[in-house]
């Protein structure tokens, strides 16, 4: 008997839907119904990923893993973040291709909450994050003060871009930064980073974003704490600029607004 026989027959026997498991994807999962139809069940998103040949629903909760580098626990893009050092601040994988972005100076070592990482006082008074999530990355400068805001590092962010089969530019009119492959076809994308002030909402600070993403998704050491509110979104009333985005000379610069410093 075929699996999709014995899918039909345990419906039948049982009067409930029964999975043809192997038809299950990343974003679907296929069911026999008793009245010997089928349905598709589609995920707008990734809710499981396999690995080892073993289905796990995917969890963006980030963890420290062997060698020190901070993973989430099922993505379905390959991510690691740095555990502190000179080394990537972040690494991407996907379909066999990887960007790798590097912070010019040595981090400390991140403290974990939820599928967040913070580095603590990258520039005096000035907090790096990273986010996971189930299809891609982001990360966030949090300028905690008017005198961190005038820090000349702010003035140009320049990150060490380390590829490996992708091409990686910038669209100068809609500020989307694309990584392709040799074939043209898209990796990870980026909308324009973003900045804001919101110091003009009750109890917020200045932050600048930038994030990577899977296309479709338009998408202290070992110490974990309550996951925080999602700080990577400008809250209603803040005062927010786009920062203009280039690639050159192996760097990846974001400009950040000085007026909104």
């Amino acid at each position: 008997m075929s699996a999709k026989d014995f899918a039909l027959a345990k419906a039948k026997e049982t009067g409930q839907p029964y999975e043809l498991t192997s038809a299950r994807t990343e974003s679907s999962d296929t069911w026999a119904l008793p009245t010997g139809k089928w349905s598709v069940n589609r995920h707008g998103t990734t809710v499981r990923i396999l690995r080892a040949g073993v289905w796990l629903p995917t969890d963006a909760t980030l963890q420290f893993a062997p060698g020190g580098r901070v993973t989430p626990k099922a993505s379905a893009v390959s991510v690691t973040f740095s555990g502190g050092g000179t080394g990537a601040l972040l690494t991407g994988v996907r379909d066999g291709r990887t960007l790798s972005l590097t912070w010019p100076k040595a981090l400390p070592k991140p403290t974990l909450a939820g599928n967040v990482a913070t580095y603590a006082n990258v520039l005096p008074d000035v907090d790096l994050q990273l986010k996971a999530e189930v299809e891609g990355f982001s990360q966030l400068l949090v300028v905690k003060s008017s005198a961190a805001a005038q820090h000349p590092d702010l003035a140009t962010l320049k990150f060490k871009l380390d590829t490996v089969g992708l091409n990686v530019s910038t669209d100068a009119t809609t500020g989307l930064i694309n990584a392709v492959n040799p074939a043209g076809q898209s990796v990870f994308t980026a909308s324009t980073p973003m900045m804001w002030d919101s110091t003009t909402t009750p109890g917020s600070t200045p932050l600048l974003k930038s994030n990577t993403a899977a296309p479709r998704m338009l998408a202290t050491a070992g110490e974990t704490q309550p996951a925080p509110a999602d700080a990577f979104v400008p809250p209603s009333g803040a005062k927010d600029a786009q920062m203009p985005t280039t690639v050159s000379g192996g760097n990846l610069e974001i400009k950040p607004d000085q007026a909104l410093l």
